[in-house]
């Protein structure tokens, strides 16, 4: 089942769930789709790891409160270590 299905249907059901999309699509009409499935963030492959650890605070409600990266979605693809 594709996942953002399977997001969709555990909100539905209730459950408090957050995701992080993490695709090689990164299309106005690809991040509309996975904010509209319940995903709390999506990311562009490939990911730099600082851009994941934000994305994973935000939605964890665990990052600093002068964190700037606030959007639901990014396009950030910096360059890879």
């Amino acid at each position: 089942m594709e996942n953002t299905i399977k997001v969709k249907m555990a909100r539905l059901k209730g459950g408090g769930v957050r995701g992080i999309a993490l695709s090689g699509y990164g299309s106005d009409e690809d991040m509309v789709g996975t904010a509209q499935a319940g995903f709390s963030a999506h990311l562009i492959k490939p990911v730099r790891i600082t851009a994941l650890k934000a994305a994973i605070e935000r939605v964890a409600g665990t990052a600093p409160r002068q964190d700037t990266l606030g959007a639901p979605a990014t396009r950030d693809r910096g360059p890879m270590p």
